[in-house]
Order: structure tokens, then C-alpha cells, then sequence
């Protein structure tokens, strides 16, 4: 003698389990386009296809891919929504048409300003500094800073949420009488250029860097150089300094005036160098060519005697061999 309805998921049991109700969220949009049943205006917040559809002024279909809303005032939106009229809908328990309150059911709506609900409808009070737009359901901040010049002269319009203001550009100072007038960095900020100079023009300033220092891309800083990026040592290591730099040369090159690593004409500075032989000097170093008789010693920087007799021990035959510096002789019997 009676029967209930098990309802799907999302959906809930409603008349004492007699109906099933759609209780699904999903998208609302503000527009639909029936010759290709398309839709746009994507509402930023899900809401359940009664909401959606039977609210005033929300959506116009609902879902994923969208489905139209069925149009008020007829047999299809009056079984959806409980009555002919957007904004209203059935009380489940009562049965009576009551107002939909679109500022408490559909999260959201009127951001940013005042939702008020009206019977059938409601409307949206926004404060000043925003307009209401009526396809998205919010109030919309006004970007004063769009509607021509509506600061003076040398400063930027910032817009900000409701309002907007004015800032200085750079290079300028606000002053108690309310104008941007140029500021002077280098009197303000007296060692900005250091170690170089402060050059002040109108609206900005820049400086003059010494030897040494390069200025940043935008002119505002001197900036130390390292000049070991080129190598300018040649035959040593580079080692950058503040505005300047030092070459540690190799063994056998020293400093010039240059400030670079030249070759030390060790034949030419170091005094009894390859005694007994010629000195030739080298790139970084030298070697000696020993007069005959001599030969190099283990060191390298002399020529040491050799000893004929010792390094030829027959050399004067049945006689007596006697080295002698750089040579030898022969003592006969």
C-alpha cells in the first residue's frame, strides 16, 4: 500500500521518500546559445540546477556540457522550480512557494559590495570606487587610473581596490603643498656615486666612476671593474683588488710599469751567472753554453771544469795526465 524511492547519489529523498531531489553542484552560466547549445558567462561558484535556474536573474543553463534552463512561465521551469516566476521555489516540507534568497543560497553573488534580497529578486549595492557588473554578479573595482590624466604632472596613477593614488615618479619628492618636485640624490644621498662622482639632472642622476669602476646599467652606482677578466697579466695570476688589481708573476718574470708580467734578463741582473760559458736568456728563464773543456753543472747557473784525466784515463798513454782549468796536459817520461 506504499513505496519509497531510493535515490542515486546526489540525490536526496524528499516527501517522505516519495520523490528523489537533484541536490548536484555544478557550473551556472549567465549565458546560452541555442542554435549550437553552447554556453558562456561561467559563474565563479557551483551551485545545484534549482539554484541555478530558478533564481532571479542568475543563470540561463547549468552543468557540464551546459544544459538550458527551462524559461519561465512555462509547464517545464514550473515542475523544476515549484512556481511560473524566477525566484521563487517549493518548500519541500510545507509545500508553499516561498523567496529564494540569492544572497544566502548562491555563494559569491555581490562580491565585494552589499548583497540586499528582494522578494523575487534581490540587487547588489556597491560601494563607491566599484561598479556592478551584471554578467559575472559582482561589484567590479574602477580603475580610475583609465580615465585620463587624473594625477599632475611627474606622478604615476596606482590604482588600489575602491580608490586610487598618486606616488611621485622616480627621481621626484612629494612636498607639503602637494606637488613632485625633482629631487637632488646627490645632496640627499652624498656618497651614492662612491667613490666616483654625482652628476644631478632633472627627474634622476647619474654618475661618473673613476678608473677602476664602471657604473650599473641604470648609471646609479659605481661598481668595482675586474680586470682580471681580460688577463692582463700574460705570465702570472691576476688577482682582482678593489678598482684595480695585482699580478703574482711566475718564476722568471717580474712587474712593469704596466702593470703586467714581463721576462727578467737573468744574464743581464744576475752578476757571474754561466762563469766559464755564454749566458743566453730564454722566455721566463735562461741557459749557459759552456766553453769547451767545461760542461753544465747540476744546478745549471755554472759551467764546471772537466776532468779529461778522470773522464779518459788513457789519454796521455805510458805518461803522466795533468787536469789543468778548462784542459789538460800530458807529463812524459
Amino acid at each position: 500500500g506504499n513505496y519509497t524511492c531510493i535515490c542515486p547519489v546526489d540525490y536526496m529523498q524528499v516527501n517522505g521518500g516519495h520523490n528523489c531531489m537533484d541536490m548536484r553542484k555544478s557550473y551556472c552560466y549567465r549565458n546560452f546559445y541555442s542554435d549550437n547549445r553552447t554556453c558562456d558567462g561561467e559563474l565563479n561558484f557551483n551551485m545545484t540546477k534549482k539554484m541555478c535556474c530558478c533564481s532571479y536573474n542568475i543563470g540561463h543553463a547549468w552543468n557540464k556540457p551546459c544544459e538550458q534552463c527551462p524559461v519561465p512561465n512555462t509547464d517545464a521551469f514550473a515542475v523544476l522550480c515549484g512556481s511560473e516566476r524566477p525566484g521563487y521555489y517549493i518548500d519541500i516540507t510545507t509545500g508553499r512557494v516561498i523567496d529564494i534568497d540569492e544572497c544566502r543560497e548562491i555563494p559569491g553573488v555581490c562580491e565585494n559590495g552589499v548583497c540586499i534580497n528582494m522578494i523575487g529578486s534581490f540587487r547588489c549595492e556597491c560601494p563607491v570606487g566599484f561598479i556592478y557588473n551584471d554578467k559575472l554578479l559582482i561589484c567590479e573595482d574602477i580603475d580610475e587610473c583609465q580615465n585620463g590624466p587624473v594625477c599632475q604632472q611627474n606622478a604615476d596613477c596606482l590604482n588600489v581596490p575602491g580608490s586610487y593614488r598618486c606616488e611621485c615618479k622616480s627621481g621626484y619628492r612629494f612636498t607639503p603643498t602637494g606637488q613632485c618636485l625633482d629631487r637632488n640624490e646627490c645632496i640627499e644621498n652624498p656618497g651614492i656615486c662612491n667613490p666616483g662622482q654625482c652628476i644631478d639632472f632633472v627627474g634622476g642622476y647619474r654618475c661618473l666612476c673613476p678608473n677602476g669602476y664602471k657604473t650599473t646599467r641604470d648609471q646609479s652606482m659605481c661598481v668595482d671593474v675586474d680586470e682580471c677578466e681580460r688577463q692582463p697579466c700574460g705570465n702570472g695570476t691576476c688577482k682582482n683588488t678593489v678598482g684595480s688589481y695585482n699580478c703574482l708573476c711566475y718564476p722568471g718574470f717580474l712587474n712593469s710599469h704596466n702593470s703586467d708580467c714581463i721576462d727578467v734578463d737573468e744574464c743581464s741582473t744576475q752578476r757571474g751567472l754561466c762563469r766559464n760559458g755564454q749566458c743566453v736568456n730564454t722566455l721566463g728563464t735562461f741557459h749557459c753554453v759552456c766553453n769547451d773543456g767545461y760542461e753544465l753543472a747540476l744546478d745549471g747557473r755554472l759551467c764546471a771544469d772537466i776532468n779529461e784525466c778522470t773522464v779518459n784515463p788513457g789519454t796521455c798513454g805510458a805518461g803522466t795526465c795533468l787536469n789543468m782549468d778548462g784542459t789538460y796536459r800530458c807529463i812524459c817520461p
